[in-house]
């Protein structure tokens, strides 16, 4: 992934961490894991990144964080207990199966275009499902939005999957 669209997702959720000094290091793994997952609740972006400062001891989960430590460090080494905490309150949202997937994106702050698209994909197929299935207007307003937020990612993604062909960074396979 490259540093332009780092960035170009961390944009995406300033209004989430408004009247919070987040570390970049955590606030930027809280937007990943919002974007790849198309978690977009105004207040989850702060509960991400106080679940993460909890889990590895650099936040009290109140919006205060320690920045005396090694922040990547200390995250590495508590990825897998800390994902599984985000899973937990996210379900919904993140399946059991993408638990390795969020690991690593917590422990390298970065995304891996293959893994999230085939995850999101899988992600728009199980909402249309439900959707399908459902009489409920509500969940089924629910899921098309998270659909249409899953596409847009998509979308950003295979940006750049197309531009890192057009640069040389990557070849056609």
């Amino acid at each position: 992934m490259t540093e332009h669209t780092r960035n170009r997702i961390d944009g995406r959720y300033n209004e989430m961490y408004e009247g919070y000094d987040v570390p970049k290091e955590i606030r930027r793994r809280a937007s990943l894991i919002l974007f790849r997952f198309g978690i977009y609740g105004l207040c989850d972006g702060m509960y991400i990144s106080n679940t993460i400062g909890v889990c590895t001891s650099l936040g009290n989960g109140t919006g205060e964080f320690r920045t005396d430590r090694p922040i990547d460090e200390e995250i590495r080494n508590r990825a897998e207990f800390t994902a599984r905490e985000i899973q937990d309150a996210y379900y919904s949202c993140i399946p059991s199966e993408d638990l390795p997937e969020l690991v690593d994106i917590l422990a390298n702050a970065t995304l891996d275009n293959e893994k999230a698209l085939r995850g999101m994909q899988s992600m728009i197929n199980a909402n249309t499902a439900e959707i399908n299935r459902t009489d409920e207007a509500w969940r089924e307003s629910y899921l098309t939005k998270r659909n249409d937020i899953l596409a847009s990612h998509m979308i950003i993604l295979t940006q750049e999957q197309l531009l890192d062909v057009l640069t040389g960074r990557e070849e056609i396979v």
